[in-house]
């Protein structure tokens, strides 16, 4: 067979067969199914129409019908739309009133997303437009019908706006009358009035119109807008309905100013007066959503026509703002919008110099009881740290940023941190000029000192990290070796590495010794870190420094104040304990290297000066982040401190840093041993135990409790010291007998220890769930079944039920009750958890129903939480079980509750 290329064909020379057999391919098509085979003739039937081939225009109507229902599924692709756009020719000459299919796919195209979204689309939509004024109609009522779902696409309903404006600019006579009046006036009613939410169509119009009012260069655009807004909003403006004023105000702001072009210079000032009035009115709205909206749109409206609007308009304007709306007590969504419309003011260059004089009065917006408008204020502060006429701390002292930095949640500290941050750590400064900084931040605010560098240790990067905790360091020895005269020796290897080199200039106000000026560390240059920080940290300053004299200690030196030597310590504590993760990669091993090396030689002596000063603690903690063989001495003092009544936490933090959590569970096994009276003689030699049982014992119960409730602790015991713990909850779960002793016998009974024993039985079940999650509730069971047994009946008091009653003495009561509630919350903690099924919060519930009524009024408060925590638990639960709970025990047991509290409430007021 012959075949040639469409492309070569002439109108002339083209076969008739081959026009025969276009023409029955276009009259099949409708028929088809396959949608392969459609495309490929809806290609051929393109090309005619391209190439001008006979009868063209009536080889395209099939063929624009299928690639409208091809662009319309869900297969359609923005090619396929860039296709429809290039036969929109044909579509002049279709009659379009007798083909309702093609007028319902046509009218469909304004709906999808696909059109909306490339500029082919927004062509094809604007040509729509200008078929027929009764096409328009119905084209407006599509858009209507498709808001709801384009609402939740920007770019879907401002190209609806481009399409609407374009349109109307293309458009003359009849269609103009029809888009104003059937479309874009129309649009502006149902916007006042649309509801707001999932489904409304208020936000989806407004982006739709802010098309049409940023057209401010275009003066028929603003006459068109003031013509037909005006019967519409300023009405709306004071309707007594909030979200209709809601709508109208957004829609009036966004457009303003409304100018008609066509009116007089008077008649426009008139107008734009009568809109001023209006906004101000709109900024005392009584509705706070109101007040809101006003207040943002009037400061766009100030930043973009600062020189346009009147000066006693500013003028009330931001009187208002900073004399009523940052202070509005009624709504704190309010108070935030007004620092977040005075950040959008500084926007506009020419309003910095009015604004210098305005802005310290929101000094006190830092500590306003909202977070969120404390975050607004710290944003506004950060806008006008990037302003050059404005200083921040102008606005906000630097003692009220500290004093927020201290308390304050961890958002809002990243905040001032990020504002503070070149400040005490400028990035084109020395070390000493750093120092100098960080020593200053210490003495004005050392908690805040710390937090500042535990969230900074965020924003620098390892070298700047490492190098700033060595240049502290390094800074400290200086210090030290010169308070101690000299006559101290450094320990193993100090002078060797130093032989041959210049004493090194003591840090004083004016200057940082010169160890620190060469701590010059980048992460380009890590092959040089040892050489540079370990070896060769001393840089001859030019001064001439005598080689057999220790500079002395300056008066007025800020080391001398142990709040500040101690604070600046706590920062490089701080700055490891953050960085500890990434020092221990492999990547930084140089850099772990070098603060190992250089703190484990100076951190011996600094623990020997500062021992038994308040600074101890910190040196103590400090070394914790080194290997125990570098700092033995420290971690021997740590295990002898732990039993004292002051700065025990610190050492036991240190202990289990370094993986001692084994000689302090002995310390707590022994503890509890001696404290029950289990403790049995060994053989050999022992020194005597100079505490008395209780001690022991509230010492033990004090230790495992921190252990338990510290996280870090908590993570290195398990992991670490598992059979230790596993002792620990056998002794825990033996106290059960120690109790039942005590009630057993009342004579000379010692109940100086009844709280610890309380505190055991708690210990005993945290150390089950963490131990043993799988087994957890069957040994709560037990307790719960032992507390029912042994405990309630001490505590119920003789009645017709209990008429065996014992008496007993206050001790043994007040020992059951502290146990009781030490249950009511284990029960409590094990539901919150999840670990409970539906036959075991049973269980509970009838176990706290049962304890109201025999332990009275003590036991109140825990049986509430008790059974707060099984409704909710039941009420989330999934399952028949728990739906029978939720549904028949639980209000059952809160029935029983409030009958209790009904006819034996004269207890809880005695």
């Amino acid at each position: 067979k012959l075949c040639t290329s469409l492309p070569l064909m002439q109108g002339d020379s083209c076969p008739q067969a081959l026009i025969q057999t276009a023409v029955l391919l276009h009259s099949v098509l409708p028929s088809l199914q396959d949608s392969k085979l459609i495309n490929n003739i809806c290609i051929l039937l393109e090309s005619w129409y391209t190439l001008e081939l006979p009868d063209r225009d009536s080889l395209t109507s099939n063929c624009l019908v299928s690639l409208l229902k091809r662009s319309l599924s869900t297969q359609g692709t923005k090619a396929d739309v860039k296709r429809i756009w290039n036969l929109h020719q044909t579509v002049l000459g279709f009659r379009l009133g007798e083909s309702e299919q093609l007028r319902t796919l046509l009218v469909s195209t304004i709906g999808s997303t696909l059109y909306l979204t490339c500029a082919e689309g927004c062509r094809w939509l604007v040509f729509l437009f200008s078929l027929s004024p009764d096409l328009v109609v119905r084209l407006h009522k599509q858009v209507k019908a498709s808001l709801p779902t384009l609402s939740t696409s920007k770019t879907a309903c401002a190209a609806l706006g481009e399409v609407y404006h374009k349109a109307w600019l293309a458009s003359g006579g009849m269609f103009r009358t029809k888009i104003e009046q059937d479309c874009i006036q129309d649009l502006m009613y149902r916007g006042v009035l649309a509801t707001r939410g999932k489904g409304g169509m208020a936000i989806a119009v407004l982006r739709m119109l802010a098309v049409l009012h940023k057209q401010k260069r275009s003066p028929v655009t603003q006459t068109m807008l003031s013509r037909l807004y005006e019967p519409i909003l300023w009405r709306h403006l004071k309707v007594a309905n909030s979200m209709v004023r809601l709508n109208a105000c957004e829609l009036f702001l966004s457009c303003y100013p409304v100018e008609d072009q066509e009116l007089s210079r008077e008649e426009r000032d008139n107008s734009l007066e009568m809109q001023h009035t209006t906004m101000m009115n709109l900024m005392r709205d009584e509705n706070p959503t109101v007040r809101c909206a006003a207040i943002s749109g009037v400061c766009g409206v100030l930043a973009n026509y600062w020189l346009l609007v009147p000066s006693d308009i500013i003028n009330q304007v931001v009187s208002m703002l900073i004399k009523e709306s940052v202070w509005d007590s009624s709504n704190a969504r309010v108070r935030l919008v007004t620092l977040s419309g005075i950040k959008t003011l500084l926007s506009s260059p020419h309003s910095h110099v009015y604004l210098k004089a305005v802005l310290p009065r929101l000094a006190d917006c830092l500590h306003d009881t909202n977070e969120g408008v404390r975050g607004a204020m710290l944003d506004l502060l950060l806008a006008v740290k990037g302003v050059r006429s404005i200083k921040f701390w102008t606005i906000c002292p630097l003692e009220h940023l500290l004093a927020r930095l201290e308390v304050d949640k961890p958002f809002i500290c990243r905040r001032i941190v990020k504002l503070l941050f070149n400040s005490y750590f400028p990035p084109d400064q020395g070390d000493e000029v750093k120092l100098e900084r960080c020593i200053h931040l210490v003495q004005t605010n050392r908690a805040a000192s710390r937090r500042f560098y535990q969230y900074s240790g965020e924003m620098l990067d390892i070298p700047g990290a490492v190098q700033l905790m060595v240049a502290i360091l390094t800074s400290v020895k200086i210090w030290v070796k010169a308070k101690m005269g000299g006559r101290e020796q450094d320990i193993e290897g100090e002078d060797k590495e130093n032989s041959g080199k210049k004493k090194r200039k003591l840090y004083n106000s004016s200057m940082m010794s010169d160890d620190t000026d060469n701590m010059s560390v980048t992460g380009s240059d890590m092959s040089n870190m040892s050489s540079t920080v370990l070896e060769n940290t001393t840089v001859n300053s030019g001064a001439n420094v005598d080689a057999e004299e220790v500079a002395a200690v300056d008066e007025d030196h800020p080391f001398n104040d142990h709040g500040v030597v101690g604070g600046i310590l706590d920062i490089v504590c701080v700055l490891w304990m953050v960085r500890n993760s990434e020092l221990s990669t492999p990547d930084n091993d140089q850099y772990r290297a070098v603060l190992e090396k250089k703190a484990g030689r100076w951190l011996t002596l600094f623990f020997k000066h500062f021992r038994g000063t308040p600074v101890c603690g910190t040196v103590v903690y400090l070394a914790s982040f080194l290997p125990e063989r570098l700092v033995a001495p420290v971690a021997s003092y740590c295990l002898a401190r732990v039993k004292e009544e002051e700065g025990w936490r610190t050492h036991v933090d240190c202990l289990c840093n370094w993986r001692k959590g084994d000689s302090l569970l002995e310390l707590v096994t022994q503890g509890i041993k001696g404290g029950m009276g289990k403790g049995k003689v060994a053989k050999g030699v022992r020194f005597e135990e100079t505490q008395s049982k209780d001690v022991q014992l509230r010492v033990a119960v004090k230790l495992l409790e921190y252990l338990m409730g510290h996280h870090a602790n908590r993570t290195i015991l398990v992991a670490k010291n598992r059979p230790m713990l596993e002792e620990c909850l056998e002794l825990c779960l033996s106290v059960q007998e120690v109790i039942e002793h005590k009630l057993g016998f009342s004579d000379k009974e010692d109940n100086s220890c009844n709280k610890e024993l309380a505190q055991v039985i708690s210990l005993a079940g945290q150390l089950t769930v963490l131990l043993h999650t799988d087994t957890a509730l069957a040994r709560l069971e037990e307790l719960l079944a032992w507390s029912d047994r042994e405990l309630v009946p001490v505590v119920m008091g003789p009645s017709e039920n209990n008429t065996s009653h014992i008496s007993r003495t206050r001790g043994q009561v007040s020992l059951c009750e502290a146990v009781l509630s030490t249950l009511c919350s284990l029960s409590t903690s094990c539901l919150s958890l999840g670990l409970s099924d539906p036959e075991f919060t049973l269980k509970v519930l009838d176990w706290a129903v049962q304890l109201l009524h025999s332990g009275g009024a003590v036991q109140v408060g825990g049986v509430v939480q008790v059974l707060g925590e099984a409704a909710m638990v039941a009420g989330i639960g999934k399952g028949p079980g728990w739906e029978v709970l939720y549904q028949e025990k639980v209000p059952v047991s809160f029935a029983k509750l409030l009958s209790w509290l009904t006819n034996l409430g004269d207890r809880l007021e005695e």
